[in-house]
């Protein structure tokens, strides 16, 4: 087998390791963590592209999901949220992120027309409600096993607890589960993957 074989042996392996069974909260590469306390929930959101954003939440005492994904957008994390008009602090109508933080905005339009945007296309930018789609909400107590969530964002938090939105787009309004979730390597194969990629680096080529 040759060098560049067995790294991408290796590198293969990372990428799944983790992947069987439940997640934990440590085994996830969470974007960013806001809130103290405590308690803590997680926010997957899914647009179907190559990337799933996952935040985290702390908290104490009591708190709603409504609470969550409002202290997310406030907290200049790169993570959009539009409420429908009619149905502040309810129902989702538009979500974004600034996959590469440069500081890209989003322009969201409205129930009547769902033209919004990203202005940066880069970035992600997804919002429906009766044309384009619609945020499917979830939840989940491992990250692999999810639940339709007909009850919706005020619903109280407990500790350890997933949500999760995937845009289900026109017209087969189903964009199935949130997935994708990021996972970082466990430490002996991401040491693995060091050691091949310095084996890699290190060869010198042979003389002619």
């Amino acid at each position: 087998m040759s060098a560049r074989t067995w790294v991408s042996a290796v590198l293969a392996v990372v990428g799944v390791a983790g992947t069987a069974g439940a997640y934990t909260f440590d085994e996830v590469a969470v974007d960013a963590w806001v809130g103290s306390g405590d308690n803590r929930a997680l926010l997957v959101v899914d647009w179907q592209e190559a990337r799933t954003l996952v935040l985290g939440y702390r908290w104490d005492g009591s708190a709603t999901a409504v609470q969550m994904v409002n202290a997310l957008h406030d907290a200049n994390v790169g993570f959009y949220r539009k409420w429908h008009p009619e149905y502040v602090n309810k129902s989702i109508f538009g979500m974004g992120w600034d996959v590469d933080g440069d500081g890209g905005s989003f322009v969201p339009g409205f129930p009547e027309n769902e033209i919004g945007y990203a202005t940066d296309p880069d970035d992600y930018y997804a919002e429906g409600w009766m044309n384009n789609g619609y945020w499917a909400y979830f939840t989940s107590s491992n990250g692999v096993d999810w639940s339709y969530d007909g009850a919706g964002l005020e619903h109280t938090l407990t500790d350890g607890e997933w949500n999760g939105f995937s845009w289900a787009a026109a017209p087969s309004w189903d964009g199935g589960v949130p997935d994708n979730i990021p996972l970082l390597p466990e430490p002996a194969t991401a040491l693995l993957a060091a050691g091949a990629l310095g084996v890699v680096v290190g060869r010198r080529p042979r003389r002619p």
